[in-house]
């Protein structure tokens, strides 16, 4: 018995946009959505299924790439050409629940555990579920789970496969080992038209969604006072990959798989890429103030009372990643009112946090909680300052997005938001001074403690 699975979106040609340029809200997939994977599959039956093709971005078999075989292809093909010839006759409507109540009407003999996203409304009145998963009966007797996405906006943000392709500043990265000097001269001849060169070859005419760049310092080991920055740069399939935790990951593990040095001395050589200095943020969504009135003009206030054990409770769910314990979340716990509706925030330092960087109180001494418009806001550092409007800006983010939701594009000289994900609890990150913040959104915060309602605070844990 063999287990498989396949995810991928499912073209309908006779939904295909006729304005060039522009895609259709549902049936036809984005050129940006093509890049997803270094390796699709397209998958059709013209004979049988003339208007659907199946692009298929994963397809294991236990685990192993294999193409798509006809037995589980057709059958995406029969179920995706149903789908969309309801849809067009308007027999959809904005309800998944009897979206699912149909589609299992229909193939509930060959089917079992059907799911679906929301329905997409299209042509004005006409509805189309975003994505579909089920698992397949078959008469081999395999397991085949599968998703099929049929809304390319809904496929770019909800896609989670991604590959990273790597970069380095050196054909060799063992050159780093070869003395500060060495290291010097060779990052002197680095340059950008070598550098296009090399990513054109790592691509290998498979087009990419991102390309991203990043600069980590090279330490001289025999003095720290010593630093060159150096340039990695990685092509990214997908945009799940795209946030620092996935991206040093990747990095870390191209280097120790070309590399004949340990990770040990590699972090000696690297401090900011192999010891990440981070602080997890956790806003305290769920204590209310005053809640929200009837009146949806009389939002809520948050409050910045929170009773220590309960902090520490919560800071304990928060707080996850390589390292982070019970002991290193009370050892290094922070508590720090904003002006921003009112809000408590409990900081966490990363475990692998040096000297200054392990206190947020340490790190910003002079931070006073006034609003910008006070006299008092401009007698904080410029450096603290610009911490401030950062945190605010990440605040107003967080309130606001899920797991899904799209994050607002780079802006010169602003922050990079990106989502990253551990242990199944999903934060915004960005970096503000070369340390990188992670916090806990609203919508995350109370899937996971039952916070966030409003007018109903979450009953705190008093208990050590």
């Amino acid at each position: 018995m063999s287990t498989l699975a396949i995810e991928g979106f499912v073209n309908n040609f006779l939904l295909d946009s006729s304005t060039p340029g522009q895609v259709s809200t549902v049936g036809q997939l984005s050129k940006v959505s093509y890049s997803y994977s270094p390796i699709i599959e397209e998958y059709n039956n013209p004979g049988s299924y003339p208007d659907v093709e199946l692009i298929a971005f994963t397809m294991n078999q236990d685990g192993q790439q294999v193409a798509v075989p006809a037995l589980y292809g057709s059958y995406a093909l029969q179920v995706s050409t149903w789908i969309y010839q309801q849809a067009l006759l308007g027999n959809f409507t904005g309800n998944t629940a009897a979206f699912i109540e149909a589609l299992l009407g229909q193939f509930g003999s060959t089917m079992t555990q059907i799911a679906a996203g929301n329905m997409i409304n299209f042509n004005t009145n006409l509805y189309c579920p975003e994505w579909i998963s089920f698992v397949q009966s078959t008469a081999d007797g395999n397991t085949n789970t599968v998703r099929l996405w049929f809304c390319d906006a809904s496929f770019q943000v909800q896609y989670d496969k991604y590959t990273i392709r790597v970069i380095p500043p050196v054909q060799n990265v063992d050159d780093f080992f070869a003395g500060y000097n060495s290291v010097a001269a060779e990052m002197a001849q680095f340059s950008v038209p070598t550098l296009m060169t090399r990513v054109q070859a790592a691509a290998n005419e498979e087009p990419y969604t991102l390309l991203r760049s990043y600069t980590f310092n090279y330490v001289n080991p025999n003095n720290q006072s010593q630093t060159i920055p150096t340039v990695w740069t990685v092509i990214e399939y997908g945009v799940a990959g795209d946030n620092l935790d996935s991206i040093k990951a990747a990095i870390i593990a191209t280097i120790l798989a070309t590399s004949q040095y340990t990770q040990v001395q590699w972090a000696a050589l690297f401090p900011d890429l192999f010891l990440s200095t981070e602080f997890i943020v956790t806003p305290r969504w769920d204590q209310y103030a005053i809640p929200q009135g009837s009146n949806s003009l009389d939002s809520g206030i948050y409050s910045p009372n929170v009773n220590w054990n309960d902090a520490l409770y919560v800071a304990q769910q928060t707080a996850q990643g390589v390292g982070y314990s019970s002991g290193t979340v009370t050892e290094s716990l922070n508590l720090v009112p904003f002006q921003y509706k009112s809000m408590m925030l409990e900081f966490v330092a990363g475990p692998a946090n040096e000297s200054i960087e392990t206190s947020i109180q340490t790190l910003f001494p002079d931070y006073v909680n006034v609003p910008s418009s006070s006299i008092d806001f401009a007698r904080m550092s410029n450096n603290t300052q610009a911490w401030v409007n950062f945190m605010n800006g990440m605040l107003q983010l967080a309130e606001t997005m899920n797991g899904f939701s799209a994050l607002p594009a780079p802006v010169a000289g602003g922050p990079t938001y990106q989502r990253i994900t551990r242990n199944s609890i999903y934060y915004l990150a960005a970096v503000y001074g070369n340390v990188q913040y992670l916090m806990v959104p609203l919508a995350q915060l109370q899937s996971l403690i039952g916070a966030g309602v409003q007018g109903q605070p979450r009953h705190p844990v008093v208990s050590s």
